[in-house]
């Protein structure tokens, strides 16, 4: 009999899908610190304000470019399930380490920035890394977003700001509507002239 339960238990590991295995995307598990690179783009999904921007298990994507010649580089993105590797055009960026940035002092600043949330749900958020910034952009659930941004590497300077939902505006609404009065008198106005220039015309004769 109990060689029966131990069978069936390792069936049953077989049988389970391996992503119930998978942790969240960490940049630590597909970055090193010294190495070159050029952009980085971390997705996470809501509902919580992530703590922990470079190893939080709301992490859904990672996204990182490498240089590779004058014409192209390689994007990178990892996710639980898969990696996948493609050549684009060239980025006008200068590259960078990770190691160049105070990561610790950027995180005591932004975990100053995340108290004015006061635990409230969050839909999504994404860091982006270069050389001189890192930011990060936290979507709320009524269309409003922040954005919390540190340039440096070097003396760190951040500033924080919320911003509305946007508006989308038609193109077709710039037309001022004096210009449609215009043309509505100029009709009637150019006609009369042509019939009274030559009524005065006979006269003089």
């Amino acid at each position: 009999m109990k060689r029966l339960f131990i069978t069936i238990f390792l069936f049953s590991l077989v049988l389970t899908p391996a992503t119930h295995f998978l942790k969240a995307v960490s940049l630590w598990d597909v970055l090193e610190e010294n190495q070159s690179i050029k952009y980085i783009l971390i997705d996470g999904a809501g509902p919580n304000i992530p703590t922990n921007l470079f190893n939080d298990s709301s992490i859904t994507k990672v996204k990182v470019i490498y240089s590779y010649n004058q014409t192209h580089d390689i994007l990178v993105e990892y996710t639980k399930n898969r990696t996948t590797k493609r050549m684009i055009p060239t980025k006008n960026i200068s590259p960078f380490r990770i190691s160049d940035w105070d990561l610790d002092a950027f995180l005591e600043k932004y975990h100053e920035h995340i108290k004015i949330y006061d635990n409230a749900p969050i839909k999504k958020w994404t860091l982006e890394i270069t050389n001189f910034d890192i930011g990060v952009t936290v979507f709320m659930d009524d269309g409003v977003y922040s954005e919390f941004d540190c340039y440096g590497p070097e003396n760190l300077s951040c500033y924080s700001q919320f911003h509305s939902p946007r508006k989308y505006t038609p193109n077709n609404t710039t037309t001022p509507i004096t210009t449609k009065k215009n043309k509505k008198i100029c009709g009637p106005a150019l006609l009369v002239g042509l019939v009274l220039i030559p009524a005065l015309t006979r006269r003089r004769k």
